[in-house]
């Protein structure tokens, strides 16, 4: 991994714009065709900035700064047989800044910075950094 391509840390703060793949809590309706009347929210992947929807129901989330909360080394397993392997990735997790301040409320989302996953996404850089402050 080159020097613009290191992996990202607690307290970064990076822009992810339309088109970086994300997993975040989104309503069910909108994802499941059995499910078109719940409102309950689970993980999915989605693309910031697409247009999701059904019916008269809409969901899109927006472009924007965030701040990594947690990092972790997981996902890795087995495929269809012991041969068929692939490692853990670094699985990053944002919460989304409110006016460049971080907001304890804020929509979270999470993806993979290596491996072999839904929601990849490598070449993310940070345009800044937050430190933790304990009240």
């Amino acid at each position: 991994m080159n020097e613009s391509n290191k992996l990202l840390q607690v307290g970064d703060v990076l822009y992810l714009g339309p088109g970086a793949s994300v997993r975040t809590l989104v309503p069910e309706k909108i994802f499941i065709s059995n499910k078109r009347n719940s409102n309950k929210l689970i993980g999915e992947c989605i693309i910031i900035g697409r247009v999701y929807k059904y019916k008269k129901e809409r969901f899109i989330f927006y472009p924007g700064k965030f701040v990594v909360i947690k990092t972790v080394m997981d996902g890795g397993g087995t495929g269809m047989g012991p041969h068929d392997t692939f490692p853990d990735g670094h699985h990053v997790f944002c919460k989304k800044l409110k006016n460049d301040k971080y907001n304890d409320n804020g929509p979270e989302l999470d993806f993979y910075q290596t491996g072999c996953f839904h929601c990849v996404n490598p070449h993310i850089t940070p345009i800044g950094k937050m430190k933790q402050k304990f009240i």
